[in-house]
């Protein structure tokens, strides 16, 4: 039965301590990127997603199936951005702990409640704090009841069973605030199973919390008096920009795959012209056809900005960088 339970029960269950480092393996680069700051100096983390490729969409390779049958701990954003990966985590790695970073308590989670994406930002709550104020009395009773199958029924996340269905946004990680979360609920999940190396793995979480304190002290100045509005193409950068008071004002796609029909591109182009947008911000893949649409003759200027930071060289130091490219995008895109 896969061990998919909240951090506080996890404990509360104490985890055999392995008699080597665990086997972590991640979705996505930034989450891998933060799990190698959480485990450095004591072992490296693998990663499923290779570099460009489409969470929403993906087909896993031998060797990455290989990596989820050998995992200790599996470690993902959630069903929101990859839909296919709790099935499989299910099939593959029946035994292995699952960390699931929308679910975390004290994650800020943004829904999506309007045609380009908007939504206001709240934070996790539900049965999880329970477990955390009351896990000495429930421990056991999350341990037997924490299943997969029981999970979404008992715990309220059933709409979290497909990425149809979902209704917050999935690009959790771009609020610095997040990483530092999930990066203290990796370090106490490692400490509990490997109790050698746990207080390593709290210390480094701390220094990188440090570091998430003092990049967005330096976002906050660096974005400090911006006015200008802008447009994304795809509605990926909400939790970045709305952690620095910086929301676009609209999104060229309602969704990461769908063309817009020409009702949307009308509704685009009337708020281009009614904020006086001049600046896109932009994924590596986009269509220039669209864009040069939306303006229809205006001048604008194109700024990319990659949220999985597949440009850069994969572990610690991927994430502070992916976050550098987006804060210096919306400071130029909002000057």
């Amino acid at each position: 039965m896969l061990k998919h339970l909240p951090v506080a029960a996890l404990i509360a269950c104490a985890t055999p301590a392995f008699a080597e480092v665990p086997q972590v393996v991640t979705d996505i680069a930034p989450l891998h990127s933060i799990t190698a700051r959480v485990m450095q100096g004591v072992g490296e983390p693998a990663v499923l997603l290779p570099p460009g490729a489409d969470p929403h969409h993906y087909s896993m390779r031998p060797s990455e199936a290989q990596l989820l049958q050998d995992a200790d701990l599996v470690l993902s954003v959630g069903a929101g951005l990859t839909p296919w990966l709790e099935d499989v985590t299910e099939d593959l790695a029946p035994d292995a702990v699952e960390m699931i970073w929308a679910e975390l308590p004290g994650v800020t989670l943004i829904e999506i409640t309007g045609a380009h994406g908007e939504g206001e930002a709240h934070e996790h709550e539900d049965a999880h704090d329970a477990h955390a104020d009351h896990h000495d009395d429930h421990a056991e009773e999350a341990h037997d009841e924490g299943g997969h199958e029981d999970h979404a029924d008992e715990e309220g996340h059933d709409d979290h069973a497909g990425h149809g269905d979902h209704s917050d946004d999935p690009h959790v990680w771009l609020n610095p605030d997040n990483a530092s979360v999930v990066a203290r609920a990796i370090a106490v999940q490692l400490g509990e199973m490997d109790a050698e190396n746990a207080a390593l793995y709290t210390q480094n979480a701390e220094a990188f919390a440090a570091d998430m304190d003092a990049l967005s002290a330096e976002f906050e100045g660096q974005l400090s008096g911006s006015t200008g509005a802008h447009i994304v193409t795809h509605d990926a950068y909400a939790y970045f920009e709305t952690r620095f008071g910086q929301r676009s004002v609209g999104a060229v796609t309602d969704s990461h795959a769908a063309e817009p029909g020409a009702a949307h591109i009308r509704e685009i182009q009337e708020l281009v012209a009614e904020h006086d947008v001049a600046c896109v911000i932009v994924e590596p893949a986009y269509n220039p056809g669209l864009l040069a649409a939306v303006f229809e003759g205006r001048a604008y200027e194109i700024v990319v900005a990659d949220p999985l930071g597949a440009e850069h060289e994969p572990g610690a130091g991927l994430y502070p960088a992916l976050l550098k490219d987006l804060g210096a995008a919306l400071a130029r895109c909002t000057k």
